[in-house]
């Protein structure tokens, strides 16, 4: 009888490397070693901005690499990296059958093992070091590794973050599912921000248990990295359904895991669990209409409805409508692409289905009866509960895709809308190529199209109220679905490259592909004003998408025009989405904060005073949270009507402070008035009778506040904090 075969002897089988593989391999070297030397020198600066208005220039360029690197150290780094590069390129092009099939089969576990890594390591994107200079700690003890602090994500570090550091800090208990010292009232932490709680409602929240489990700073680690490793592995397991090649799915997980977009908004807002888990579901209905297992049959279904209630809770429908389209859409192909492969059950498919989806709903009508009052005073505010927007997108908006590459260089942030990098047209292109002159009848291509169709004319054209109100797009505003629209359009790129044959000389499609970029780039540079544009950024955005104009015509025949399109997307994510955040370690600057000391010496003698930040700006509104102080002013994810109503029981302002709103509290001797800043930032002017009324105890100031101190209330100081001259005052009431 022969012998099996030895691990060694399986595994024997090598691909050799050929003069082509190595002239690709020292090629890679070299154009990572240069891209990583970029990435870095911009990631070391101490500004977040390193372009100004001029924009991305070869001048501006070349002074960042003189200002980084003397001569000597430039070279010695750039050939080190081309080194190592080229040499890991080629171990990877040399690397025999057995090993790639190893590593595929252990991928859960070593990514298990890089999340377990950053956990001890508590390492994570977050910028709440950009609270060391409020705190009173040197910049040099704020834990960063790599890039800055980034200022403009406040709504991270500022309110997600900081509430789930408040969270453990609550002087009733950690983890409380109504906080008392948001707003200076019970207010619900589960169902706006999606904050942890002890509560069954958390498996609803899986990357929040961190928290539960490791306590605040490795919470926060396996928090951000648990969803950046999981978004790429959900990412590559769909890509490999629905694009059927491994190193498309790698493409394709890229494309999304390392956005702008992504990145923009990692913490907030929910938008990386919609793609987790929207991909999930998709997923899980694949497996389940080919599964003949009972016991699997029944954990696929109840993971697709698990997932989908983690989708819905996330409760923000500005994205949740849009992008919940494009995942019907896919469901709708998963059914048609699989309805034949195994016959229907009745008997046993209907009670595996209602009985999951059974257990799952009831799991969450309990947390929407427990939240129910949170949901409707949401919904009846002004903003954003009763927001509409008559705008529609532009074409710098369609065609800008390839600009959101520049937006962690240059400060155009808040002029253009973040996205994703998503080649539009291109994808719209090929699959009308695809089906008209290969005559590919591709259902989900045909899927897609009709989804790309309608949310191009619903934001785009004037179109009847009443067609928006039924299709449930009016819950989402331009600017929002636009990520669905870009998220259509890659999708539509990569399906199209397994079909795609253009026939004919190559120069056809050389030629086409340089109309088509020079197009897009045109239009883009001639509808915006106002933000960084230099000419080197248009030969840039021009460059990348004729580049993967010729790449995507050979990718179905190459493996490698793969390999370089997994490199080309990789620099473009390094740059794009890896420059937006920084790499912070821990959180231990903020015990060495002597303010937050002292406020919580106030806070251990009475746990149960209210507290007001007066005279500062937000984020500062929201600082004394930290030391677990039940603070009025800190940021109302929804509006605390009874309290406010009494101070205005005209209802005169009630559209002021009807909102989501970072409050600004100023001390006066006039009448209360309110007065609108900006759509989620109103101001209140009390005087010391209106602060009785709303029981302030304790004030956080930088004035002096002594001189209005009346007839009503005495105004002590109790204490004061040098470091950055802060003062902590106790309200007496006469």
């Amino acid at each position: 009888m022969n012998k099996k075969p030895g691990f060694a002897a399986r595994g024997a089988k090598k691909r050799n490397l050929q003069k082509q593989d190595l002239m690709e391999a020292v090629t890679v070297g070299g154009v990572f070693s240069i891209v990583l030397l970029f990435v870095w020198a911009v990631g070391t600066r101490s500004d977040f901005f390193y372009y100004g208005e001029e924009g991305v220039t070869v001048g501006r360029t070349v002074e960042l690499f003189q200002e980084t690197y003397t001569k000597e150290s430039f070279f010695l780094a750039f050939l080190g990296i081309w080194a190592a590069g080229s040499l890991i390129w080629g171990l990877l092009l040399n690397m025999n059958e057995t090993w790639k099939k190893v590593n595929f089969r252990f991928r859960y576990g070593i990514v298990l093992i890089l999340l377990a890594v950053c956990i001890v390591l508590e390492l994570s994107g977050s910028s709440m070091s950009s609270w060391c200079n409020a705190l009173g700690v040197s910049p040099q003890e704020n834990g960063v590794l790599f890039r800055t602090a980034n200022p403009y994500r406040s709504d991270e570090f500022a309110v997600n973050t900081l509430f789930a550091v408040a969270q453990a800090k609550n002087p009733g208990g950690a983890y409380p599912y109504f906080s008392e010292i948001v707003r200076g009232t019970a207010t619900d932490m589960y169902i706006v921000y999606g904050q942890p709680v002890r509560s069954f409602g958390i498996i609803f929240r899986p990357f929040q248990i961190g928290y539960l489990l490791f306590g605040t700073a490795k919470g926060l680690a396996f928090f951000w990295c648990g969803r950046l490793l999981f978004l790429f592995m959900a990412s590559f397991e769909f890509g490999r359904i629905f694009l059927e090649k491994k190193k498309l799915a790698v493409i394709y997980a890229l494309m999304l895991t390392l956005s702008p977009v992504i990145q923009w908004w990692f913490a907030i807002n929910g938008l990386v669990e919609m793609f987790i888990f929207g991909q999930l579901c998709a997923m899980m209905l694949w497996k389940y209409m080919n599964e003949k297992k009972l016991w699997k049959k029944i954990a696929e279904s109840f993971v697709f409805f698990w997932s989908g209630a983690v989708y819905i809770l996330v409760f923000y429908p500005a994205w949740q409508v849009a992008l919940g389209y494009v995942f019907l859409g896919i469901f709708i192909w998963v059914i048609l692409e699989n309805r034949t492969k195994r016959p229907w059950k009745l008997k046993e498919d209907l009670p595996v289905i209602l009985g999951t989806g059974a257990v799952i709903l009831f799991l969450m009508l309990i947390l929407l009866f427990r939240s129910w009052d949170t949901i409707q005073t949401t919904l009846n505010t002004v903003y954003p509960g009763q927001r509409v927007s008559t705008d529609k997108l532009q074409l710098q908006d369609l065609f800008g895709g390839l600009y959101n590459i520049y937006l962690a260089l240059s400060d155009s942030h808040l002029l253009h809308e973040w996205g994703f990098v998503d080649f539009f047209p291109l994808g719209i292109l090929m699959a009308v190529y695809v089906l008209i002159k290969n005559k590919k009848k591709d259902s989900l291509l045909i899927i897609l199209l009709i989804l790309q169709g309608l949310l191009l004319i619903i934001y785009t054209l004037p179109v009847p109220e009443i067609l928006t109100k039924v299709t449930l797009l009016s819950m989402s505003t331009p600017n929002r679905a636009l990520i669905a629209i870009q998220f259509l359009n890659i999708l539509l790129l990569l399906r199209s490259c397994i079909w795609l044959h253009i026939q004919g000389k190559a120069y056809k499609v050389i030629v086409g592909g340089l109309v088509c970029a020079v197009g897009v780039t045109w239009i883009f540079a001639a509808n915006i004003d106002d933000i960084p544009l230099s000419f080197f950024m248009m030969v840039g955005m021009a460059l990348l998408f004729f580049t993967v104009s010729v790449l995507v015509w050979r990718a179905h025949r190459s493996e490698r025009i793969l390999r370089w399109m997994c490199l080309l997307v990789l620099t473009i994510g390094l740059i794009g989405g890896g420059l937006v955040n920084p790499v912070q370690k821990g959180l231990d600057f903020i015990e060495k904060s002597v303010l937050l000391d002292e406020i919580e010496s106030v806070v251990a003698e009475d746990p149960d005073g209210k507290w007001i930040v007066e005279g500062m700006q937000y984020p500062n509104t929201n600082l004394t949270l930290l030391a677990g102080a039940s603070t009025i002013n800190s940021t109302n994810v929804y509006p605390a009507m009874e309290r406010w109503n009494q101070l205005d029981p005209s209802g005169k302002y009630e559209d002021v402070y009807n909102r989501y709103a970072h409050i600004l509290i100023n001390l006066q001797e006039g009448e209360t008035e309110f007065s609108l800043l900006y759509p989620d930032s109103f101001q209140v002017s009390v005087n010391t009778e209106d602060m009785k009324t709303l029981n302030v105890s304790y004030i956080l100031s930088q004035n002096e506040l002594e001189q209005y101190s009346d007839i009503c209330a005495e105004i002590e100081k109790v204490k004061t904090i040098e470091a950055g001259q802060m003062f902590i005052y106790k309200v007496s009431y006469r």
